[in-house]
């Protein structure tokens, strides 16, 4: 097994898949930085004889993978954002947003879950929808989509 990390960084994901393949792998897992980026690569590596499997993060429908394999990153957002309107039941948030890479498909995901649960858990707890987001901060890939309750002291 040989294992490459693109460090967040397109065109080393794109020069470690090229050098797995030069290598004679017969299978690439593949965690795609972005969902375009990597179509050339994963369809050179499948035109070389490599099964490509995408796992976590998609890849377009264009690229030609054996499969994708991941979890709905919207209904993870969607439960952290229940789970937050329940355990803030009633009372008022300020929330700060800390999210992965700007433009990043699989934060943006989990982003707009958050919301969509909290706003649904807010209806269904309160009757209305009750948050201010008062701060964005971009974790550069080394952190998830989260929303931490604010309190002003």
């Amino acid at each position: 097994m040989t294992t490459a990390d693109g460090q967040n960084d397109m065109s080393k994901q794109i020069a470690d898949v090229e050098d797995m393949v030069a290598k004679g792998v017969n299978l690439l897992i593949l965690n795609p930085r972005d969902p375009e980026g990597l179509v050339s690569a994963a369809d050179a590596a499948t035109a070389a004889g490599v099964k490509v499997v995408v796992m976590d993060s998609s890849i377009s429908t264009k690229a030609n993978v054996v499969t994708q394999v991941r979890s709905s990153n919207d209904q993870n957002g969607y439960l952290v954002g229940q789970w937050l309107a329940n355990s803030m039941k009633g009372k008022p948030m300020k929330i700060i947003l800390l999210s992965g890479d700007k433009g990043n498909e699989v934060g943006r995901d989990r982003r707009l879950g958050v919301f969509k649960g909290l706003v649904e858990g807010q209806l269904v707890n309160d009757g209305k929808v009750s948050f201010e987001v008062v701060g964005q901060g971009w974790g550069a890939g080394r952190t998830k989509a989260a929303l931490l309750p604010w309190k002003i002291c």
